[in-house]
C-alpha cells in the first residue's frame, strides 16, 4: 500500500509540473513571444517602405516602452517619406521649367525673325503654367511707350489691338521700374498676372506678362523661371529688332523716309512677274524736281532738302493705296502703278503734280515737278524698258516746259 500510496504521489506530483510548465509557457508566448513578433512585423513593415503601423503591446513594461519607440521612429519615418516625395516633386517640376527655359533659349538663339522669336518664348511660357501670354515691346520712337506686340490670345498669335500699356499698369510698372510686379489680378478678369522686365545691357527693351488661371499659385520658383526667360526673350528680342531696323534702313532713303532704288529695283521684279502671270498692265511715273540746282544754289541746301521732303510727304499722300513712291536718287522719284493704264496713270500724274505745286509754305519758293508716264505693254515689253520709256517721257515733259506730265507715245 506504501508502494501505491508513493506512486500516485509521484503522479500527482508530475501532472502539477506539467500543468505549470504548461501553464508558464502559455504565459510567456503571451506576454513575451506575441509582443516581440508584433514589433519584428512592425520593422519588417518599415524596413519595406511602409511606414504607416501601429504597434500596439500587451507585456512587460520594457517591451510595452520598446513598442512605443518603434510607434514613434515609424511616425518619423512617414513625415520624412511625405517631406522626400514632396522634394522629390518639386524637383522634377523644376527639371521641368528649366528644360522648358532650355529649349526656348535654343529656338530663339539663331533667329534673327521678331515674330518668331516672340512666338517661341510665347510658347514656352505657355508651358510654365500660363494661360496666356503678352509680349509688350518699348518703342523707338520716344523709348517710353509699351504696345502689346504679341498676345496668344490673339488667334494664331499678334496684338489683337494697337493696346498700348499705362505707366501705371503691372506691365508699365515692370518696364519702369526694372523689376518684375505682380501678382496681382489679371486685367482680363480672371486669374493673376506678373510682368516681368525684358533688359540687355541695363535698358529694358519690353516686357513679358504672364497671366495664369483662377486657382493657380505662382511661387517664388515659378517666378524666377519666368524672369530666366524673360531674360533669353530680352536678348534675342532686341538683335531681332535690329535686325529689322538695319534691313529696312537698306531699302530707305534716310532724308524722305522713302523707299529707295534698291527697293524700286526689288518691287519692280516683283510687279513684272504679277503683271505677266495675271496679265495685268503695270504703269510707271518717272518724277523730277523742276530746277533743283538752282533752288539748292539760290536758297542753300537745307532748303533743298526741306523742299525735297515736302513734295514726298504731299506725292505719298496724293497716291492711291495701291500705289508706291520711291526716291531713286537726287530729285529723282517714281511711283510704281500695279493694275494701272497708261490712260489712269497720266490722271494720276496730274494730280500729282498738282500735290507738289501746292506742297511749299506760304511765302516759300515755288516748287514744281515733271512728271513722264509710261506702261506695260503698251510701251515695253520688260522692266528696263519701261524704265527707259518712263524716262524719255520725262525728258519730253522737260523739254516741253517743265511743271507737265507726258506720256510715253512709242509702242513696245
Amino acid at each position: 500500500s506504501w508502494l501505491l500510496a508513493s506512486g500516485a504521489l509521484e503522479a500527482v506530483i508530475a501532472v502539477a509540473v506539467v500543468a505549470g510548465t504548461l501553464a508558464g509557457h502559455r504565459r510567456l508566448v503571451r506576454r513575451v513571444a506575441r509582443p516581440v513578433q508584433a514589433l519584428s512585423e512592425a520593422v519588417s513593415r518599415i524596413g519595406a517602405g511602409d511606414p504607416d503601423v501601429t504597434v500596439e503591446i500587451d507585456g512587460p513594461a520594457e517591451l510595452m516602452t520598446l513598442g512605443d519607440d518603434v510607434g514613434r521612429m515609424a511616425g518619423r519615418i512617414a513625415i520624412q517619406t511625405a517631406l522626400a516625395a514632396e522634394q522629390t516633386a518639386e524637383v522634377t517640376r523644376h527639371a521641368r521649367r528649366l528644360q522648358v527655359i532650355l529649349d526656348a533659349a535654343r529656338e530663339v538663339a539663331g533667329s534673327l525673325n521678331l515674330r518668331y522669336v516672340m512666338k517661341s518664348v510665347a510658347d514656352a511660357a505657355l508651358r510654365l503654367e500660363a494661360h496666356r501670354v503678352r509680349i509688350w515691346l518699348l518703342d523707338d520712337a520716344d523709348g517710353r511707350s509699351l504696345h502689346c506686340a504679341y498676345d496668344t490670345a490673339a488667334g494664331a498669335g499678334g496684338p489683337a489691338t494697337a493696346e498700348a500699356a499705362a505707366p501705371t499698369s503691372l506691365v508699365g510698372r515692370a518696364a519702369r521700374y526694372g523689376r518684375p510686379a505682380g501678382p496681382e489680378p489679371s486685367a482680363d478678369g480672371g486669374g493673376t498676372a506678373v510682368a516681368v522686365p525684358m533688359i540687355v545691357g541695363g535698358a529694358v527693351v519690353g516686357a513679358l506678362e504672364h497671366l495664369v488661371g483662377p486657382g493657380v499659385a505662382l511661387s517664388a520658383a515659378d517666378l524666377a523661371v519666368v524672369e530666366a526667360l524673360a531674360g533669353h526673350a530680352a536678348g534675342a528680342v532686341a538683335a531681332a529688332r535690329l535686325h529689322e531696323r538695319t534691313a529696312e534702313q537698306a531699302v530707305t532713303d534716310a532724308l524722305t523716309g522713302l523707299p529707295n532704288r534698291r527697293a524700286f529695283d526689288t518691287d519692280l521684279a516683283a510687279e513684272l512677274d504679277r503683271a505677266a502671270r495675271y496679265h495685268r498692265p503695270l504703269a510707271m511715273v518717272s518724277i523730277d524736281l523742276d530746277h533743283f540746282k538752282v533752288l539748292n544754289d539760290r536758297y542753300g541746301h537745307a532748303y533743298g532738302d526741306l523742299a525735297l521732303q515736302q513734295a514726298g510727304t504731299a506725292l505719298r499722300e496724293a497716291l492711291r493705296s495701291t500705289d508706291r513712291l520711291y526716291r531713286i536718287g537726287g530729285e529723282e522719284l517714281a511711283v510704281l502703278c500695279p493694275e494701272t493704264s497708261a490712260g489712269q496713270a497720266g490722271e494720276l500724274a496730274e494730280r500729282l503734280r498738282d500735290a507738289v505745286e501746292a506742297s511749299a509754305g506760304p511765302g516759300a519758293p515755288q516748287v514744281t515737278a515733271s512728271f513722264g508716264v509710261a506702261c506695260l505693254p503698251a510701251h515695253a515689253a520688260d522692266g528696263a524698258a519701261l524704265v527707259h520709256a518712263a524716262d524719255r517721257a520725262l525728258y519730253g515733259a522737260k523739254e516741253a516746259g517743265r511743271n507737265r506730265v507726258a506720256v510715253a507715245t512709242t509702242a513696245a
